[in-house]
């Protein structure tokens, strides 16, 4: 080997030498990483115990229940057993206790009312056919076109003049001479229109009734066909009289079918269909009314039971609400008395209150004990002013004297009388 070759195999082996020092001395890339990562999560867990232990963490995160680690594991069955949940101390706070509940009244009835009626006049078609304009009139409220003539003469049941009973039938012919029917006699008519027309509603008898079921009728949304007099004016007067299955029916001269759709706090409101829309004194409505044998009848739908829902009217009229309407007191913590806020340790203390009125003293209390300040006169105090006589106070008047001022009488004037002996000498 020659020496060059031996020069070139030294500078070799020298050369990776210090290749693999230099590769010892740096450490692996994963390596760093790791380290790195380490050395992060370490100061992240730091800075969040620093946190959680300065109170930096909000408490009004929602609370998580707390569940046994025992119900939360499985059992061997293969089924999840029911967890107990414990709610936290502030979850107690909203439990509420339950108080009396207020049910409003599902009927009532309101001081005034008056129903959307539109009136239908009787004249001059109808002359004597007032209960049958006011069948047509209710009719048409419920949203039927029907007119009074048609509605007579295909629904109503009717007799000639001299012969027939008013509480089944119409006595003579509405268009001329005739008297009218009552109310069974309108049921029946109606009941026939609206059987022929949809058989929506029917046509109920409610006479006998007192003035507040037709009160709470209007209420309901029901015009009441009613029986009165012609203006409310009472007449007992008796036009006409015949017999009928062997009793007396008669006929009141001034007898007047007309529409309740409405009442003041002294008036009721009917459509009138000789006059349109008029107020009458309820007492006048009322003597006309029993004169008339308390007819009345109303269009309502089928299910409908007045009797039954004047019965529910009476018994929530005379429940009695409760006296305080507000929220029911929470349980959980003391309740709060001052308005505070539920935390105040003050609020199981007794605070007195203050007012202005004077507080009621005693004569032993307001006045002191003069033997304690002042000593008698044999104690070592010796008070200076013991030999003093001191003139006691008596209420006795004291006495006057006549005062007279000398200092106001005028001073006597010398008068120097002149020598007159001089002049004559």
């Amino acid at each position: 080997m020659s020496k060059k070759q031996k020069t070139c195999d030294i500078v070799k082996e020298s050369n990776n030498s210090a290749e693999a020092a230099s590769s010892a001395q740096k450490p692996a890339l994963p390596n760093k990483i790791l380290y790195s990562v380490l050395v992060i999560a370490v100061i992240a867990l730091a800075i969040m115990s620093v946190m959680l232990i300065s109170g930096y963490v909000s408490n009004d995160a929602p609370s998580v229940p707390a569940v046994s680690p025992i119900q939360s594991e499985t059992d061997k069955k293969g089924k999840t057993p029911e967890t107990e949940v414990t709610l936290s101390p502030e979850a107690t706070d909203t439990e509420t206790t339950a108080g009396p509940v207020y049910t409003p009244p599902k009927y009532t009835i309101a001081d005034t009312l008056c129903l959307d009626v539109k009136n239908i006049s009787q004249l001059p078609s109808l002359p004597n056919g007032c209960e049958v304009t006011s069948l047509a009139i209710v009719l048409n409220y419920l949203g039927y076109d029907i007119d009074p003539i048609t509605l007579f003469y295909d629904h109503m049941p009717y007799t000639e003049y001299d012969y027939g009973d008013p509480w089944t039938s119409y006595i003579g012919d509405p268009t001329g001479l005739g008297l009218g029917c009552y109310a069974p006699c309108v049921v029946t008519a109606g009941n026939s229109y609206l059987k022929q027309n949809g058989n929506e509603y029917i046509t109920q008898d409610v006479s006998y009734k007192a003035f507040e079921n037709y009160k709470l009728y209007l209420n309901l949304g029901y015009p009441v066909i009613f029986w009165g007099m012609l203006d409310m004016n009472w007449n007992p007067s008796i036009a006409w009289g015949s017999y009928a299955n062997g009793q007396e029916v008669i006929w009141h001269a001034f007898s007047h079918c007309l529409v309740l759709i409405g009442y003041t706090e002294d008036e009721f409101i009917f459509c009138d269909p000789l006059k349109g829309i008029e107020y009458y004194k309820q007492s006048a409505v009322a003597d006309c009314f029993t004169t008339m044998f308390k007819q009345a009848c109303v269009i309502t739908e089928h299910d409908v039971d007045l009797d039954l829902i004047f019965e529910e009217y009476e018994e929530e009229k005379n429940k009695i609400p409760p006296e305080t309407t507000g929220p029911a007191e929470t349980t959980g913590r003391p309740k709060d008395d001052d308005n505070d806020g539920p935390d105040n340790p003050y609020d199981d203390i007794d605070i007195p209150q203050e007012t202005n009125a004077p507080e009621e003293t005693t004569a032993e209390e307001t006045l002191p004990d003069i033997e304690d300040e002042f000593p008698d006169d044999d104690s070592e105090l010796d008070d200076p002013y013991d030999d003093v006589d001191i003139p006691q106070e008596t209420n006795e008047p004291e006495e006057t004297k006549d005062y007279v001022d000398e200092t106001l009488e005028p001073p006597e004037e010398e008068t120097i009388e002149p020598d007159m002996t001089e002049d004559f000498e």
